[in-house]
């Protein structure tokens, strides 16, 4: 088994090997050349295009979120 440590990895398929590396780690323009590298090759060979998630911010002032109630919890004892 190989193991991939290192680069921008090929997010379409864990069969694929490819890894694209920044020239110079310390240049987000590197970087971002990188990551265009990785998403030409994932639509040109794969056909796979990657969608971002949306993610909302957390409200941390808001505190913490109800637990949801188990259904052992909601049935009436019998």
């Amino acid at each position: 088994m190989v193991m991939k440590t290192s680069g921008l990895l090929c997010r379409a398929s864990h069969d694929c090997d490819a890894a694209f590396h920044s020239k110079d780690p310390s240049s987000v323009k590197s970087l971002l050349e990188a990551a265009a590298q990785r998403d030409a090759h994932e639509l040109e060979v794969h056909g796979y295009r990657h969608r971002v998630t949306e993610v909302g911010r957390p409200d941390f002032a808001a505190g913490p979120r109800a637990r949801a109630r188990r259904k052992r919890d909601l049935d009436p004892v019998i």
